[in-house]
């Protein structure tokens, strides 16, 4: 499996044009204009989507799930 991987790695790389569409220097660019394009497109929305009703938070404001404590503190076994 890895050497398949690996395999279609190569041959990505080899060309540049797909080297670069598939590279983080491409994507990241694209990500960031993406985000505030999907802000914009939201306010076109209704408002409704985005209100939760009372009855849906009812069971986190009531604490119906209390964090669990954990262990900080080990002790090491001593003979």
């Amino acid at each position: 499996m890895a050497a398949v991987i690996k395999a279609i790695n190569a041959k990505i790389r080899s060309n540049k044009v797909a080297d670069y569409v598939c590279s983080t220097h491409f994507w990241g660019p694209v990500s960031n204009f993406g985000i505030p394009f999907a802000a914009v497109m939201d306010t076109q929305k209704d408002p409704e989507m985005y209100v939760l009703n009372a009855r849906s938070r009812r069971p986190y404001l009531r604490g119906q799930f209390p964090p669990r404590p954990r262990p900080h503190f080990v002790p090491a076994r001593i003979r």
